[in-house]
């Protein structure tokens, strides 16, 4: 009888540790399925955030790619207007040259080309040109008392000695007192008005010689003279402008020589 119970209670010990550990094995697979829930959850966290990574980087790829393809188009937008402007001042001075021609061949000295129209030379010429259509013809009465003396150049062909005798002026041509200096300087007494003085500065900038002075020479008082020279001391001189021509009001004596 007691080894009965004895059998019974064993067997009830071993039906209860069979039990406890059928719950330990339970218990370890739920922390076990808890961990491996966490770890799912948390590479999908990575996961997800690796592809909004990625997504952001394609879009900042495709904004780089518009932004370099617009500058890209920009650039080349702007070339496109530069070549168009420089096509159409191309244009606009070739037709200023085919007007021009008849004038610049009658009147002014320098080779002339639609290629160096934009020369300091050739715009001092044309500038002297609008300056000289501007003068009245109502002094040509008073022009022919002025005597111009010009000193001539073998280079200029007869043009300025054409442009003056056109405006009225007396002209008196002679050889030059020294060949190797150019005509660079003008002249005039104290009987000449301004106006008349600058003429005869527009007709030899017009023929495109250099004028870098105008003063007030040392002729008789009653002397109505007009003297184009050659001074040594301008020859590194900047030659004048038609604007300061036009806006010289102060007039230096000539020094002597």
């Amino acid at each position: 009888m007691e080894n009965q119970e004895t059998k019974a209670e064993q067997a009830e010990n071993q039906g209860h540790g069979f039990e406890h550990l059928i719950e330990q094995i339970a218990k370890k697979e739920k922390q076990t399925f808890k961990i491996s829930l966490l770890l799912s959850f948390l590479l999908l966290i990575v996961g997800t955030g690796y592809l909004v990574y990625s997504f952001w980087q394609v879009n900042e790829l495709r904004e780089d790619l518009r932004r370099e393809m617009a500058s890209k188009d920009a650039e080349i937008q702007r070339k496109n207007d530069e070549l168009s402007n420089t096509q159409t001042k191309l244009d606009e001075a070739k037709k200023a040259f085919t007007t021009l021609y008849p004038m610049l061949q009658k009147y002014i000295v320098v080779d002339i080309t639609a290629e160096n129209l934009e020369s300091p030379l050739v715009i001092r010429s044309l500038e002297a040109q609008q300056e000289i259509q501007k003068i009245s013809s109502d002094g040509e009465q008073r022009r022919r008392a002025i005597t111009v003396q010009y000193f001539k150049k073998t280079t200029d062909n007869g043009k300025v000695e054409t442009a003056l005798k056109e405006f009225g002026f007396n002209l008196k041509v002679s050889p030059p007192i020294r060949k190797d200096l150019p005509t660079n300087l003008v002249a005039f007494g104290k009987k000449v008005t301004v106006e008349d003085a600058r003429t005869v500065v527009y007709v030899l900038m017009r023929a495109g010689i250099e004028i870098k002075g105008l003063c007030k020479g040392s002729f008789a008082s009653n002397a109505l003279v007009i003297q184009a020279l050659g001074d040594a001391a301008l020859l590194s001189s900047q030659p004048l402008s038609v604007a300061q021509v036009k806006e010289q009001t102060a007039f230096r004596q000539c020094r002597s020589r």
